[in-house]
């Protein structure tokens, strides 16, 4: 259960994001294989930050308070997400806009649409370089996102192991999906409002799962409370 709430918050809230958009802008700069590795090795550097900030909460609040807090989280998040839909243009295309914004957020000298000749010279530097920076990159692209306060949460009030283990396979098939759909995505496009749309539903879902999952765990512990002062008397 972990495993898969962890998969599908991560995808969800990744998918079409502006740091997939990056690992794609990437792979298009560097190749595949190069913004595929890169992409991976930044976000699970994320994951693991992201189960050790998890870990050093949940010492700190009873499980069933940890549950509602992540509820309360992904509520807001559903909250921003239906604002995007609502804000969102009838004909406004997502892969333009956020790719957009992905290309500011690597402006750089060699980016594409950085200049003539500037993908050819960065070819010809060693992939050390090259994986570093699609690394940098991404890991700053992601650092603050929704994506990794979720993980936090998930990390705080379900096991850590398979949220982690969630995270990552979630991370893994979008850096390869990023990776290898650039040239495929080229003169496509998708609703804007189908994107937050979706995202705002699916937060309320699981928004709606962590709160039941909070109350059951705090029944649970007050029934155990409760059987514990019988049997003490």
């Amino acid at each position: 259960l972990a495993f898969g709430q962890a998969f599908v918050v991560v995808g969800v809230a990744e998918i079409f994001d502006k740091t997939w958009f990056v690992a794609l802008l990437y792979s298009l700069y560097h190749g595949p294989g190069i913004a595929f590795l890169g992409s991976f090795l930044a976000l699970g550097t994320h994951t693991i930050l992201a189960a050790g900030l998890g870990v050093v909460v949940s010492r700190f609040f009873a499980v069933w308070l940890l549950h509602l807090a992540t509820a309360a989280i992904f509520f807001v998040f559903a909250g921003f997400y239906a604002y995007e839909f609502y804000q969102a243009q009838p004909g406004e295309d997502a892969i333009h806009g956020r790719s957009a914004e992905a290309r500011e957020a690597v402006a750089d000298e060699g980016m594409p649409g950085g200049g003539p000749g500037g993908g050819v010279a960065a070819k010809q530097r060693p992939w050390q370089s090259r994986l570093g920076q699609v690394a940098l990159a991404v890991f700053l692209a992601e650092w603050g996102d929704r994506t990794q306060v979720a993980m936090i949460s998930l990390h705080s009030s379900m096991p850590v192991l398979p949220v982690c283990l969630g995270s990552l396979a979630a991370f893994f098939v979008l850096s390869g999906t990023a990776a290898l759909v650039a040239k495929a995505l080229e003169g496509q496009r998708i609703s804007e409002r189908f994107i937050s749309g979706v995202s705002a539903v699916s937060f309320l879902l699981f928004a709606a799962s962590a709160l039941a999952s909070g109350l059951r765990e705090r029944q649970g512990q007050g029934l155990g409370l409760g059987l514990g002062g019988a049997g003490g008397g």
